[in-house]
């Protein structure tokens, strides 16, 4: 062992020692168990957030715990920390014998086949097992994993969707057939499990998207309730004014994303697109396509359509598309339908143009649609393509609006997430 961990392992014998530290020998493997978890989980985070020195930090708060666990099995004549590095060590050059070894492995897929046989070899059972120490969740990704191995499960992901529809229902008719608490549970269990199932399909740990979904719950509601003095005053909102606030913390958190991605600055400034320079350039594609940025953007664009009472939208290409797309496909799940059309009126050697994409109609409700407005021009030429068809335009919407003096545009109400004014402010 190196000299460093030489030095934790004799500082840990020094702790437990009958005249070192109290609380350090009154610990067992039952105390040190939420320990564990708790330094597991704060690793975990450091990882996802690519710190590297707090990921230094996390590694050795658990490494103390893989130390501690040792020395108290020492104590018990069970084995010493270098029986833990010796059995490890091992194990990984056995299961390695295309490294170690002159087997041959040459995928990733090749080398997993190669480790579950070795297991089986070694008594590892193939088979779903009960586990307790570890979260549901993780258990039943788990369960289902090792199911899925043996040839238990739906080709696609598409049988995995139908189970949770399937498991949704039959919790909603015990719940109306005022069945007990226990027939709930278990039926609850079951729809956990599916959406499990699900996840594991999808490629995706359960675990951590719940993590992250709590996450993002916990930080919208913490922003939500700010400007409250306390619980008190805060309950005595309807359930209407607090979805209000819900949709504006939201709103902010896309705000909040224009402003740290979409925004430069230069004091030698930027060319516009309208032919002027300006010291600031907004660039919401850096947002808009990504992930988190487009659902936010359609979110916020279809409770614009919806406001407007809009059944279509048009933008003039490139900016607005993402979020056209995602505030139709959010309003179809929604039961809200919103026809998606590109209007491109001047002609392009880049993309699109002279065209229009989308099945608009006569009569139809028009939501022009950009991400920033600089002059309107591109927008205005989408409105008039729009009004030749006979459809009825109820007005733009941006995310940023950038005119110095805003307001109407060609006639129409423009609503705007933020303006420039507001990003650099």
């Amino acid at each position: 062992m190196s000299k460093a961990f030489d030095k934790l392992v004799s500082i840990m014998e020094r702790l437990r020692a009958p005249n070192g530290c109290p609380w350090d020998r009154k610990q067992d493997l039952d105390t040190l168990r939420p320990y564990l978890l708790e330094e597991t989980y704060e690793l975990l985070e450091a990882m996802e957030k690519k710190d590297w020195e707090l990921i230094k930090e996390e590694l050795g708060d658990l490494l103390l715990q893989i130390v501690f666990i040792s020395q108290i099995a020492k104590e018990q004549g069970k084995f010493t920390v270098d029986d833990v590095a010796e059995i490890i060590a091992n194990k990984l050059v056995h299961r390695h014998p295309h490294v170690f070894g002159r087997e041959k492995r040459d995928t990733p897929e090749q080398v997993e086949s190669s480790w579950e046989e070795l297991k089986r070899k070694e008594g590892k059972s193939p088979y779903p097992k009960k586990e307790r120490g570890i979260p549901a969740l993780l258990y039943a990704y788990r369960a289902s994993k090792k199911a899925s191995k043996l040839g238990f499960d739906w080709p696609d992901p598409q049988g995995a969707f139908e189970k949770v529809v399937e498991e949704l229902e039959e919790l909603k008719e015990s719940y109306k057939k005022g069945e007990g608490r226990l027939r709930l549970e278990e039926e609850i269990g079951d729809l956990l499990f599916a959406c499990a199932n699900l996840s594991r399909l999808l490629k995706i740990n359960p675990e951590e998207a719940l993590r992250r979904g709590v996450d993002k719950f916990v930080d919208r509601f913490l922003e939500m309730v700010k400007p409250f003095k306390g619980p008190e005053e805060f309950k005595k909102l309807s359930l209407e004014e607090m979805d209000e606030l819900w949709e504006g913390v939201k709103e902010g958190e896309l705000k909040r994303l224009l402003k740290e991605k979409a925004l430069s600055y230069s004091p030698q400034g930027f060319k516009l697109a309208s032919g002027a320079t300006s010291n600031y350039y907004v660039d919401c594609r850096k947002v808009l396509y990504t992930q988190r940025g487009c659902f936010l953007a359609s979110s916020w664009l279809l409770n614009v359509a919806k406001e407007l009472k809009a059944d279509s939208l048009i933008c003039p290409a490139y900016g607005g598309i993402p979020m056209v797309i995602g505030a139709s496909l959010l309003g179809f799940l929604d039961g809200y339908l919103l026809k998606p059309a590109i209007i491109r009126k001047e002609k392009k050697d880049h993309g699109l143009g002279g065209n229009i994409l989308g099945s608009l109609e006569k009569d139809d409700k028009v939501l022009a649609v950009d991400d920033v407005i600089t002059t309107g021009g591109s927008v205005k030429k989408a409105v008039d393509a729009a009004k030749e068809l006979g459809c009825h335009v109820v007005g733009v919407a941006c995310l940023v609006d950038r005119r110095e003096k805003g307001g109407e545009l060609d006639g129409l109400k423009v609503v705007s997430l933020t303006t420039l004014k507001n990003l650099i402010s």
